[in-house]
């Protein structure tokens, strides 16, 4: 499709959901065989057929910045190496990795080397055709998920979304985001008035047998946007005292 098209030609109505795409660093080496990116199930399903097989002596992973100390202890007690504040500069190896050299100029041995730095929105069909990107550089849409483009419609993890807490464009390519959006378009087009009212940007994920939950907006995402943070701790069981299971949890909480 192309702008030079008359989309009256092709359709009455058009919904674009083309998704997001892994972000992959120009890292020398990178075309390598047991390179990984991560995407979806079936990313998941490819890095789990190589462990099997190749049975990997170990698997390193990189903390993400927004991580506690707390976090950091407790996966190195788990016996996790992180390698904090340096990143990949070379890859080696014939047509499989065999090591990979940082910027700091540290050299590890590997086996495998799995790529998970986040995805970006897929949005070339939408600049193609004259879509306008939000600040994030997603598909700007509205809150019927409309655009610039009369009677075209776009949803998923190439949209931008909205903020709940300050109304702004935010993105966050979440599966019960993207299912929302589809909803809305959906009823949109059969001539309903369901609105995307926005999200929290809800965030959970799993480390061992260590639950981490977060929802915007962080102190620092806070303070950035002109917020007077107040910030409190809580130290919190994670379910009542008397099942045998309990563990503290710990809460930060921002306020304004």
């Amino acid at each position: 499709m192309s702008k030079a098209i008359n989309k009256d030609d092709l359709f009455n109505k058009l919904v674009l959901a083309t998704e997001a795409t892994p972000i992959v660093s120009q890292i020398q080496g990178i075309d390598k065989e047991n390179i990984f990116t991560v995407r979806n199930v079936t990313s998941g399903d490819k890095i789990k057929e190589f462990v099997v097989k190749e049975k990997p002596k170990q698997v390193i992973n990189f903390l993400d910045h927004h991580m506690t100390i707390r976090i950091e202890d407790y996966l190195r007690k788990k016996g996790v190496n992180l390698i904090l504040e340096d990143s990949i500069a070379k890859i080696k190896g014939d047509n499989k990795i065999k090591s990979i050299v940082t910027k700091l100029g540290q050299e590890i041995e590997t086996e495998m080397l799995i790529v998970a730095i986040g995805v970006k929105p897929n949005v070339r069909l939408g600049e193609e055709i004259g879509i306008n990107l939000g600040e994030s550089g997603a598909i700007k849409v509205n809150r019927r998920m409309e655009n610039n483009l009369k009677d075209i419609y776009a949803v998923g993890d190439c949209v931008e979304s909205y903020s709940l807490i300050t109304g702004q464009g935010i993105y966050r390519p979440l599966g019960t985001v993207a299912n929302k959006m589809g909803r809305i378009a959906g009823d949109q087009l059969t001539g309903g008035n369901l609105t995307f009212r926005g999200v929290l940007g809800t965030e959970i994920v799993k480390l061992f047998d260590l639950a981490i939950g977060y929802t915007e907006l962080s102190e620092k995402e806070a303070i950035k946007l002109g917020y007077e943070v107040e910030v409190i701790y809580n130290i919190k069981p994670n379910q009542s005292k008397y099942f045998s299971e309990s563990s503290n949890m710990t809460i930060k909480a921002i306020a304004d």
